[in-house]
């Protein structure tokens, strides 16, 4: 086995009671805070992805879709907390509104429930051992009293001010709060505060069946929205089977569908058949098994995963080592493989932004957590007096009616978030995941070869350069995005042999911020990734 490069600016986060890895330290620390007072890996959970939701609401908050892989107890769980379309949604309504697509921002974007606060109801009432008070402290100290914002989410309000120009209540919340906001400027969200204690006062139902559910569809009624109080009150979680493959000593779960995290299953299955670790790191020949691999899964995704209420998808078949092994066949180690598939769409879906953490508790329980609003701010649609910004996942549907994810009435639509867990011998390994829209399954791919084939650090392994295809399931473009970080000489062997590759800056945010917890020998190891504002902390 080659000792790959050492790529790391930041130390790898090392303790032996409880680890955090997020997208934001207050987050983090918020999560720690929980553990070190003798709460679980999923009471932390909720008390990071809140304090997320204040300090990164570009990314995740109340008003979208959450998943979980849990390890618990010596068992698995998946929770599926992705919303359903409004009984209102269908291709007659846009058609009507004389649209050929679902538009990305507005009230008319916002077309599937908002399934997070009913995903932290469904693992607290399971698992959680302290109230909703304790967890969303910190939340709610943050958006009353305001939070120093970063750089990052700085850049991102004005990159997106004037998408949001006519939007009076986003402006308020994040360009006139303060009135000249810059870079270490307090962020007050003083509404959703006042949301959080409710939360607190009348349970978590209260977001599906009391006062904010009626503040949500009295305001979606109000400005032409296509989910109402029906939508809301219907709405459950879903405990799954995850999905999983063996990848020589390792087991590796996934997400299961709606969630795209089979497609990283596939590409670790193909890339089984060669032997990597014999190859040098990030090599072009390493890179090319990648890459190919990589596209072989997604022809599949693209053909498979959607609602499997709505469609047939045969999981035991496609994440078959002989399906692998029939898929491997279409691998040149001389020349790139193009898909045969013509897509009937040319809708290309922009960059989904996410946040995903990793939380494991001083009894080994682990969360492995993936939180969204699909697109950066979501809809863009906040619920006037609660500061919910609504997600847009639903805008993923297409209006064209013969596809597997077309929208329908109730139904959920192909959904980018997937998180993992790694168990080597019996015991939980990795957990690991990404924000990147529909790059989350190469990001995975390229980590879980840095770890599993190199054996590499779990920080080193988040900040290698990294390569990314951002294709949706409505594309089939193949070009390549790789981090200017790569040498020359291997990114020409590539291109010789059929690759098209475009450049991107060093450590490229759309190509995933992702954070990981590694245990060996008992020991915790945490990454973040430089990508973002990310850190792991422990105790």
């Amino acid at each position: 086995m080659q000792h790959p490069t050492q790529f790391s600016h930041r130390s790898t986060m090392m303790c032996k009671n409880g680890l955090v890895a997020s997208e934001h330290p207050l987050a983090s620390m918020a999560g720690i805070k929980i553990l070190e007072s003798g709460g679980n890996a999923i009471d932390a959970s909720i008390a990071v992805n809140s304090v997320l939701n204040v300090v990164e609401p570009s990314n995740c908050g109340i008003g979208g879709d959450i998943f979980y892989l849990i390890y618990f107890d010596d068992k698995i769980y998946c929770l599926n907390g992705s919303g359903k379309s409004s009984c209102n949604a269908s291709i007659d309504l846009y058609k009507n509104y004389e649209l050929l697509q679902i538009p990305e921002t507005g009230p008319l974007s916002a077309l599937t429930v908002p399934g997070c606060v009913h995903g932290w109801k469904t693992v607290l009432d399971k698992f959680g051992t302290k109230k909703p008070d304790i967890l969303l402290e910190s939340a709610i100290n943050y958006a009353k009293y305001g939070f120093p914002i970063s750089h990052k989410l700085h850049d991102l309000i004005f990159r997106y001010k004037h998408i949001f120009q006519k939007n009076t209540l986003w402006n308020n919340t994040f360009i006139h709060n303060p009135k000249f906001l810059y870079p270490g400027s307090l962020l007050f969200q003083k509404d959703l505060a006042n949301t959080f204690q409710i939360l607190i006062n009348n349970g978590f139902d209260d977001f599906y069946h009391g006062d904010i559910a009626k503040q949500i569809s009295r305001y979606l009624e109000k400005n032409s929205g296509v989910i109402n109080s029906t939508d809301l009150e219907k709405h459950v979680s879903q405990w799954q089977e995850p999905i999983k493959t063996n990848y020589n000593e390792y087991q590796i779960y996934e997400t299961a569908p709606n969630s795209q995290g089979l497609t990283a299953l596939i590409s670790l299955n193909i890339l089984e058949n060669f032997n990597i670790s014999s190859l040098k790191y990030l090599s072009p020949e390493h890179l090319h098994l990648l890459i190919e691999s990589n596209k072989l899964a997604y022809t599949v995704r693209d053909s498979y995963i959607a609602d499997p209420e709505f469609i047939n998808i045969p999981i035991s078949k496609i994440v078959s080592k002989r399906f692998a092994n029939k898929l491997k066949q279409n691998i040149n180690l001389n020349s790139v493989y193009s898909s045969p598939i013509n897509y009937p769409s040319n809708n290309i879906k922009k960059p989904g932004d996410t946040t995903y953490f990793a939380i494991v508790d001083k009894n080994r329980n682990c969360v492995s957590c993936v939180q969204s609003l699909y697109s950066s701010f979501g809809s863009g649609t906040i619920v006037e007096n609660t500061g919910i910004l609504l997600h847009n996942r639903g805008s993923y549907f297409t209006l064209l009616p013969q596809h597997h994810n077309s929208l329908q009435p109730n139904k959920r639509t192909f959904h980018t978030l997937t998180a993992s867990l790694t168990f080597s011998d019996g015991h939980p390994f990795l957990i690991f995941g990404s924000m990147g829209g529909d790059v989350q399954p190469q990001i995975h791919l390229q980590i879980f070869s840095s770890i599993f084939d190199f054996n590499m650090d779990i920080q080193n392994a988040i900040e290698a350069p990294r390569w990314s295809m951002p294709k949706s399931i409505y594309s089939n473009d193949h070009s390549l995005l790789f981090e200017k970080r790569f040498p020359t000489n291997i990114i020409n062997k590539l291109k010789d042999i059929g690759h098209q590759i475009k450049f991107t800056t060093p450590y490229y945010s759309p190509s995933g911020h992702a954070h990981g917890i590694i245990i060996k020998n008992n020991i915790l190891m945490g990454g973040a990734d430089p990508r973002g504002d990310g850190i792991a902390l422990g105790y």
